[in-house]
């Protein structure tokens, strides 16, 4: 038997060998989760999606677990203005 824990990493390692997502999103992807992660789920492709998830170009970074929202804590303000800072530079 595994703990949730276990079972949202196992989750979450499914999610980034997910096919679909073009090899440059996939490394941006790979580069986010490793640099500011782990996440508990990252979303990406959405076959019939007609924005940039249904052509694999785009990838959600979720801080949600079990449903719950994250807290408003400044270490999670922080890290998602890390984040976005970071794609702004690259």
């Amino acid at each position: 038997m595994t703990d949730s824990k276990d079972g949202q990493l196992a989750q979450a390692e499914e999610q980034r060998r997910r096919p679909g997502v073009t090899p440059r999103m996939r490394k941006i992807m790979l580069e986010i989760d490793q640099k500011f992660g782990p996440f508990p789920t990252i979303g990406c492709y959405r076959p019939g999606d007609p924005q940039d998830h249904g052509s694999g170009r785009a990838c959600d970074f979720m801080e949600s677990i079990a449903g719950r929202m994250p807290t408003a804590s400044p270490r999670n303000r922080h890290r998602r203005q890390r984040v976005a800072d970071h794609q702004e530079r690259h």
